[in-house]
């Protein structure tokens, strides 16, 4: 993750625990999450009724997001330029209110490689939203690891224009089925 993710997304030490502020739509400050410095660690959702956003929140400017399981996925990607967001309360839970987010936009969902079932779940029901929707797994990018994630594909030298390829082939199938 780089420094320039750290500053714009305003993560802190709470001198126990890396803090993640979650923001509305509107930029309201609805909360925060934290994770502790060690290898496997969780993030800590605070208990109680919150209206927890996509983190960060969805960039349209590109036109597609890539939407993955993991605060920590969402900012190496944005690091190396892919437009991310993460699911904020983990690849098994949705609000409705994301769906409106992600609508106008295409979307890449790359979950964890032990969460295929959630992904092609959220793939599923984007597409009866009408959002152009589609699946990346990473196991097909050589990343074998049973929980593998964005992160660890990037840090174990993936290429990031892979993490674009599904994105450029939506548009591509786009424009040969409108051309018709």
């Amino acid at each position: 993750m780089s420094l320039r993710e750290v500053q714009r997304n305003r993560i802190g030490w709470n001198r126990k625990a890396l803090t993640f502020p979650m923001f509305d739509g509107d930029g309201e400050l609805t909360g925060f999450k934290t994770r502790l410095p060690k290898d496997d660690a969780k993030m800590n959702c605070p208990s109680g009724k919150r209206p927890w956003p996509l983190y960060p929140a969805v960039e349209r400017r590109e036109g597609w997001t890539l939407l993955v399981a993991g605060e920590f996925d969402a900012l190496a990607a944005r690091s190396v330029g892919v437009p991310a967001s993460s699911v904020t309360l983990g690849a098994g839970y949705w609000r409705d209110e994301w769906t409106a987010e992600l609508t106008g936009l295409r979307v890449v969902v790359c979950f964890d490689n032990n969460e295929q079932r959630q992904a092609r779940e959220r793939v599923a029901a984007l597409k009866a939203a009408g959002i152009e929707a589609r699946r990346l797994d990473l196991r097909d990018l050589g990343l074998k690891t049973p929980k593998g994630d964005v992160s660890d594909f990037l840090t174990s030298g993936g290429d990031p224009a892979q993490l674009r390829r599904p994105r450029r082939r939506v548009v591509g199938r786009r424009r040969r089925r409108d051309a018709r």
